[in-house]
């Protein structure tokens, strides 16, 4: 795949963009090495930018800055475990603060994300529409919030959970349900369904993940299951 240069003006910005998108998409495989001579080339940016971007994604846990050199971070099993309930306590909190205050137009813009797609189901493949339907609502329920302290906590880990493994994780007609489980508990304002609802929504996730974790991941989860052993002893 090949790589365009960045030409606009906030370098910063775009570059740190630019990898991050790289590192979703997998053009940058994690344990992957970055070397920067070959980086700053392929975007069209000199090292400045390049060196705040790599330690923006570093905050993000999303690249490892050694000093033998820096890496697309790795995750384990038990890292996503982690991440998906720390999301799942973090998102439960937002649906909960959402539910009181949300209008009734908002709660039309979430249910249209997933209706306008699942309208589609019988006659085309769905699968990349809903993904982007998922991720848009996902985000969205912070922003809604208009929470920089949630949506600078949540945002993350949501993209950190996506570029684990991407793509659709559970099909369609097992999360719309709990998508319209959450809408339905936001639009009738109750707090305590709304903060339920999100949290199982991501911890069917979790299990899911559980289960059809691979051979890899789970020799890779042994290894630092015995690492964790051995620092103990």
């Amino acid at each position: 795949m090949k790589i365009q240069p960045i030409k606009k003006t906030d370098l910063d910005t775009l570059t740190y963009e630019r990898l991050r998108e790289m590192i979703q998409n997998r053009i940058l495989q994690p344990g992957q090495r970055l070397v920067q001579d070959k980086l700053t080339e392929m975007l069209g940016v000199s090292r400045t930018p390049l060196r705040k971007a790599l330690s923006q994604l570093e905050k993000e846990q999303l690249v490892c800055i050694t000093p033998k050199g820096t890496y697309v971070r790795r995750f384990t099993l038990e890292d996503m475990i982690i991440a998906f309930e720390v999301r799942a306590a973090l998102e439960g909190l937002a649906a909960r603060l959402l539910a009181p205050q949300i209008k009734k137009v908002d709660v039309e813009q979430m249910r249209e994300l997933f209706t306008s797609v699942m309208t589609r189901a019988e006659s085309e493949d769905i699968t990349a529409a809903y993904l982007e339907a998922d991720q848009e609502f996902h985000t969205m329920i912070a922003a809604k919030l208009n929470s920089g302290i949630l949506m600078g906590q949540l945002n993350p880990l949501i993209f950190l959970t996506i570029s684990y493994r991407p793509g659709l994780r559970r099909l369609p007609e097992e999360t719309y349900p709990e998508h319209m489980r959450l809408i339905a508990a936001l639009e009738a304002h109750d707090e305590a369904e709304a903060e339920e609802a999100a949290k199982a929504h991501l911890r069917a996730t979790i299990n899911h993940l559980c289960r059809q974790s691979g051979p890899e991941l789970a020799s890779e989860s042994s290894k630092q299951k015995a690492k964790g052993r051995r620092r103990v002893k």
